[in-house]
């Protein structure tokens, strides 16, 4: 993940739970209902729990389905809908901004192994700044020993 997501070795990740999540969700009082899955890798797999009729699938199928070379993402997606046909959900190129209570969501933030010491430093400052008591710490990853 160190390697595939940041631009640089000074990366941060955020870790949190689904229930975390949805928590988050529901206290920034969303006007959408908003489902979360993990993602299936393979449409063989996806085929192998349906039956050969089109009706088997369903749009869930199609939205929680990847390839399975992505395997290696273990991505969680979340579905925004409404029930509302005369209002639609209507975002920009940028997605749709969707209030989430940010104290709520996160667990701990850890730095990238590669990441010099002054940018957890900052990172904390930073916390510390906006009144966020998360832990934060540097990835171990590089000291694991096989």
């Amino acid at each position: 993940m160190w390697r595939l997501f940041p631009k640089s070795d000074e990366g941060i990740a955020i870790r949190s739970t689904i229930e975390k999540l949805g928590d988050s969700i529901a206290s920034g009082s969303s006007e959408y209902a908003v489902w979360t899955g993990s993602v299936t890798y393979g449409h063989e797999k996806v085929r192998e729990r349906k039956s050969d009729t089109p009706k088997s699938y369903s749009g869930d199928d199609a939205v929680f389905t990847k390839r399975a070379c992505f395997e290696h993402e273990k991505e969680l997606r979340l579905v925004i809908y409404t029930h509302d046909l005369e209002k639609p959900i209507v975002c920009d190129q940028n997605g749709l901004k969707l209030p989430v209570g940010i104290g709520s969501l996160i667990s701990e933030v850890v730095i990238s192994p590669e990441a010099p010491s002054w940018i957890k430093d900052l990172v904390e400052r930073i916390l510390k700044r906006y009144d966020f008591s998360f832990g934060v710490r540097q990835s171990t990853l590089n000291q694991l020993r096989f």
